[in-house]
Parts: structure tokens; C-alpha cells; sequence
């Protein structure tokens, strides 16, 4: 499993990559700018600068507040700018540098722009399976179910009348519901729009009704 995440993280880096930008300009954000206030920021004393990501409103790439984005002068290897993400517009970031950032970049407004993947996902994946309980995952323990308790399909008095039409959803909640794998966890998987979402709160309303 920790091979699994590093083996994805890394693959979420190299996705993320495809989005670089050449040549982008990086703007001191003006108060006079509409984007100013469409921002909401308040001024802290810090420098604000803007930033065009194309793709941005489709998550393309995915940017979030508090992420860092890194920027240096294209021709140059030595120097990389950190800028944190304070806000995140629909078509525009808004970034925080260093104080001395536009002296130490000599007024330059073109950057090479790099994207990366925060961590702290990763981070919390690989701190679960740290702790994780392996007799809950792979159970030793065989689990016993009394037939005489069962439910049948047929007897479920279904909240949503469409999960009738998906006999792969009725059947994982009857299982969930009989408690036909004893403590081994469910994994809900599919493409999307196949129904996850409509088949989890069914099974939480079933649940709901049916715990003792």
C-alpha cells in the first residue's frame, strides 16, 4: 500500500507538470484592478501579484488556496520564486512573494510558471495506513452470519425507488445491511455518473433505519 501511494504521488506530480506555463506574465495586483475586488482581499501589508492560468475554472490545473506555485525568469537555471496562493479566481490566482520580489527579479514581468501537487493528502494516506488496524483490513476471523437474520432483497423498503433498476447497488446494501462480510470495509467504486453518490445514501438512510 505505501508503494501504491508513492507510486501515485508521483504520478500526480507528473500529471500536474503538463501545465506549465512559458513566458506568463506575473502582474503586481493594483487596488485599481476589478480583480481587486472581486478577490475580497484585505490589504495585510503584503504585496499581491496576479496571475492568468488558462484551464483554471475546469481544475486544469487544480490550484487551491495556500498552495505553492513557482515562478523564475526564463533563460535562467540559478534562482526559483516561491509564491503562495492567497486566492483563487476563476481564470486568475493571486500570489504572495518574497517582500524583495520585484527588486530581486529587476522589474521583470514574464516568468516560466511550474505547478505542484500538494502533499498533505498524501500525506494523510500514508499516515493511515501507518496506523491502520490490518486484522480490520484483511480479517482473520471468518465471519458468521445467521441465515434466520438475513433480509432479502425483496423484504427492503428502498427510499429511492430508482436503485431498483441497478442490481449491482441493490445487492452491495443488502450485503452491507446483512452484514454478509462481517468487518472487512466496502469499497464503492465506478465511472462517473454510474451512481455512487445515490447508492451511498441509500445504504446511510437503510442503515438509519435498520441498526439495532
Amino acid at each position: 500500500m505505501k508503494k501504491l501511494l508513492w507510486i501515485e504521488e508521483a504520478q500526480e506530480k507528473k500529471n500536474i507538470r503538463r501545465y506549465d506555463l512559458r513566458d506568463a506574465q506575473i502582474l503586481i495586483l493594483e487596488t485599481s484592478n476589478p480583480l481587486y475586488h472581486d478577490s475580497k482581499l484585505t490589504f495585510c501589508g503584503e504585496t499581491y501579484h496576479i496571475l492568468e492560468v488558462p484551464g483554471l475554472a475546469e481544475k486544469r490545473p487544480s490550484v487551491l488556496a495556500n498552495d505553492s506555485i513557482f515562478a523564475w525568469i526564463p533563460g535562467t537555471t540559478d534562482v526559483e520564486y516561491e509564491g503562495i496562493v492567497k486566492k483563487v479566481l476563476k481564470d486568475h490566482v493571486i500570489l504572495v512573494f518574497c517582500q524583495d520580489f520585484n527588486h530581486r527579479t529587476n522589474g521583470c514581468l514574464n516568468f516560466n510558471v511550474r505547478f505542484l501537487a500538494p502533499r498533505i493528502m498524501s500525506r494523510y494516506m500514508h499516515r493511515a495506513v501507518d496506523m491502520v488496524d490490518l486484522n480490520l483490513i484483511w480479517p482473520k476471523d471468518v465471519p458468521v452470519v445467521d441465515a434466520k437474520k438475513l433480509r432479502g432483497v425483496e423484504s427492503i423498503e428502498w427510499f429511492d425507488r430508482e436503485i431498483l433498476k441497478n442490481e449491482e447497488q441493490m445487492k452491495a446494501i443488502h450485503s452491507v445491511i446483512n452484514g454478509l462480510h462481517g468487518r472487512v470495509p466496502y469499497l464503492l467504486f465506478g465511472a462517473f455518473g454510474c451512481g455512487k453518490s445515490r447508492a451511498l445514501v441509500e445504504l446511510i438512510l437503510q442503515l438509519k433505519k435498520n441498526w439495532k
